[in-house]
């Protein structure tokens, strides 16, 4: 998990988020598909659900749209910027108490980005076990979507991980809260590593009903 970040080049994987109110019985479902390129300078995120997004960075933008409100915005990168790789470990050395530790800060519209780039979650476990604050067991073995994965418990938070025996990646979580009155389940329901993603992927192209709004606007 440290170094999960040097272990793969390009990925794409369809993760099922699911928010269950267990007082409610409620469940609230939504899938989030990823595509990242060239070690994460290039993205895109789509988001499906109550709330649809779109997040797309390439070498020249960042485009953001919803599409419940038919908005986007798109912001040039400069041309004087050079991405420069991203090395979760050199963050962590600089700032120990780092908690954005992916290549787009706290542009990614979703909570979940770090089981993908899990290097910041590693480091808390390795850390709080040392010191006595958690207590950190592997406690089996599972395949999900298609990989071998090692379950791994996070105990008093009550989190449970199925981390790729590969890679790292984090292929399922499930989070307890607030006395066990909520549940949270990502899962990736595929996930395919090295893949040869065509460039037009990461070409943003609005909804054709979408307007474009300032920053400001998309933030309302």
């Amino acid at each position: 998990m440290l170094d999960s970040d040097q272990m793969w080049d390009a990925l794409e994987a369809e993760y099922q988020l699911m928010n269950f109110d267990l007082v409610s019985e409620n469940v609230a479902t939504e899938t989030q598909h990823f595509w990242f390129a060239k070690k994460g300078e290039w993205a895109r995120v789509e988001i499906s659900g109550n709330n649809s997004i779109i997040f797309v960075r390439n070498s020249s933008s960042i485009s953001r749209e919803n599409k419940s409100k038919n908005i986007y915005i798109q912001e040039n990168i400069s041309d004087t910027f050079r991405y420069n790789g991203f090395d979760p470990r050199q963050t962590l050395l600089e700032n120990p108490s780092a908690v954005t530790l992916h290549p787009f800060g706290k542009a990614l519209p979703t909570g979940y980005y770090e089981l993908l780039f899990p290097t910041g979650i590693a480091q808390s476990l390795i850390i709080n076990q040392a010191v006595g604050l958690e207590n950190i067991k592997i406690v089996g073995e599972e395949v999900v979507a298609g990989r071998k994965t090692i379950i791994i418990s996070r105990m008093p938070k009550n989190h449970l991980y199925w981390v790729d025996a590969e890679t790292g990646i984090i292929l399922r979580a499930q989070l307890f809260g607030d006395a066990y009155h909520w549940q949270i389940q990502f899962e990736a329901q595929k996930i395919i590593y090295g893949e040869n993603i065509p460039e037009a992927i990461f070409q943003f192209v609005p909804s054709k009903d979408s307007r474009n709004v300032t920053p400001l606007e998309y933030q309302e």
